[in-house]
């Protein structure tokens, strides 16, 4: 990976930490308050997710199939891409109607 880019993601860690930290805090300051303090933990597993993400972003894989979706994003007909990424342990045998879908917004 580049080290620019390699630099953004150290980057992004940092300010996710300083946010599960700032996270922590209120939710201490406000531990009587049930529905707050469950808002919170759903924001820093979020927050654990995406360091998640960002933390496979190296992965050659994850880079592998980025590149195979820029790359296919070039022809200036396609209107958009379609994945399907298939558990190892079904093969071939998967069926289509039990197949999550993700729609991300326009």
């Amino acid at each position: 990976m580049e080290p620019y880019n390699q630099d953004l993601l150290q980057d992004a860690f940092y300010h996710l930490d300083n946010l599960k930290f700032n996270l922590t805090k209120l939710k201490l300051a406000y531990n009587r308050d049930r529905a707050i303090v469950n808002h919170i933990d759903n924001l820093l597993k979020d927050c654990e997710l995406i360091q998640l993400i960002v933390q496979s972003y190296d992965s050659y894989n994850f880079r592998l199939l980025c590149n195979m979706i820029n790359n296919s994003f070039a022809d200036p007909n396609s209107h958009g891409v379609l994945v399907f990424i298939i558990k190892k342990r079904f093969g071939e045998n998967y069926d289509r109607g039990k197949l999550n879908h993700i729609k991300f917004p326009a």
